[in-house]
């Protein structure tokens, strides 16, 4: 990125069984798997999506954080540091669009109040697909 800082980078997940390439645009995966440093709502369904979508990274290796369904609004700049520090941050959506229908909202509206990017990347989300 250009942006002296890195960004929190809202990747959606799976919905459902379908092959990632059916249902994920490519610049999606792409993404997915350049990112080393990822926060989900459940970290054992996060690694078994990176390990689906083939992340070239061994999967221990990765910096997984689980935030949970209801995440503590008091670690939210610890969360975000390593984009903050130039790191780009992926949160894992299990709801298919993130901060949207999952519980990453909080998240999104610190980093935006500490000027960290956030970008969106699509995917099918739950409440249009059946």
């Amino acid at each position: 990125m250009s942006n002296p800082s890195g960004a929190l980078l809202l990747l959606p997940t799976l919905l459902g069984e379908s092959p990632p390439e059916r249902v994920l645009p490519a610049e999606t995966l792409t993404l997915a798997r350049a990112t080393t440093v990822f926060l989900a709502e459940n970290a054992k369904s996060a690694r078994a999506f990176l390990k689906l979508i083939a992340h070239p990274q061994p999967i221990a290796s990765l910096a997984v954080t689980e935030i949970g369904h209801h995440p503590d609004p008091r670690r939210f700049d610890e969360w975000l540091r390593p984009a903050i520090e130039g790191r780009d941050v992926a949160l894992l959506s299990e709801a298919g669009c993130p901060a949207v229908a999952d519980p990453g909202a909080g998240l999104v509206a610190r980093a935006h109040r500490l000027a960290c990017a956030c970008d969106p990347w699509s995917g099918r989300a739950a409440c249009c697909w059946p």
